[in-house]
């Protein structure tokens, strides 16, 4: 009782050290991923810090879950990284878990705050890109529609804006791909007919469509999104 006692003690006071003091954050988040990692539990005391994280900042939720995330896989622990990234999706995975939808998880929520992995070379529209919208989706998905309708919408002031759209198709059906895509207004469209499977949804950590990302004017991933209306940097 004592030990329980002392550990949920201990889950609190991280939880009001990560989001009160954003100076001492990450070495504390390291160490106490460093310390527990080998714990039968360490599964168990990472959800449950997530989700005491997740009840008080959801904006500090990511950073949060990216640090643990990051310190597993210094200590080469991908798998373990996998299953925490996947935790806030409300995926399952335990340890043992060798899941490609995991893994990619965990490489999109690592590409934030990173140089942006290569792009399909495709002739662009925008004349001087101050950023970039990345939107992986496919033809036959309906919330994808919606966001491919307001990127139109939006297309001549993104446009003006410098703010270039790169859409990605996870189709393997060219004759749907090309007919939906023909009423895309970029010039900046791929499609590789690989489904899920392509390079471009690997590279990208893409595990569902729609998947949205933007991109600074240096090339840094600044996020990724599932609605356009989240995207503030160019609004």
């Amino acid at each position: 009782m004592i030990k329980q006692k002392r550990y949920i003690l201990s889950i609190l006071c991280l939880c009001g050290i990560f989001i009160s003091c954003k100076p001492i954050k990450e070495p504390t988040i390291a160490d106490w991923t460093k310390v527990h990692a080998t714990d039968a539990d360490f599964i168990k005391q990472a959800r449950h810090l997530i989700d005491s994280v997740g009840k008080q900042s959801l904006d500090s939720l990511e950073l949060f879950v990216r640090q643990i995330a990051d310190a597993l896989c210094e200590q080469g622990q991908e798998r373990l990284a996998a299953s925490v990234a996947a935790y806030p999706h409300g995926i399952d995975l335990s340890a043992d878990d060798s899941s490609e939808i995991g893994l990619r998880l965990l490489r999109q929520l690592q590409l934030i705050g990173s140089k942006a992995p290569p792009l399909p070379q495709i002739e662009t529209d925008a004349k001087e890109v101050k950023g970039s919208i990345v939107l992986f989706f496919e033809s036959d998905c309906t919330a994808c529609d919606t966001i491919i309708n307001e990127l139109k919408a939006s297309y001549d002031k993104l446009h003006t804006a410098g703010i270039r759209i790169v859409s990605i198709a996870s189709d393997s059906d060219k004759d749907l791909y090309e007919t939906h895509a023909s009423s895309f207004p970029w010039k900046d469209k791929y499609c590789d007919y690989e489904s899920f499977f392509g390079e471009y949804f690997e590279k990208w950590g893409v595990a569902s469509t729609p998947t949205l990302y933007y991109i600074d004017e240096k090339g840094i991933v600044q996020g990724r999104y599932y609605i356009l209306k989240d995207i503030k940097s160019w609004t």
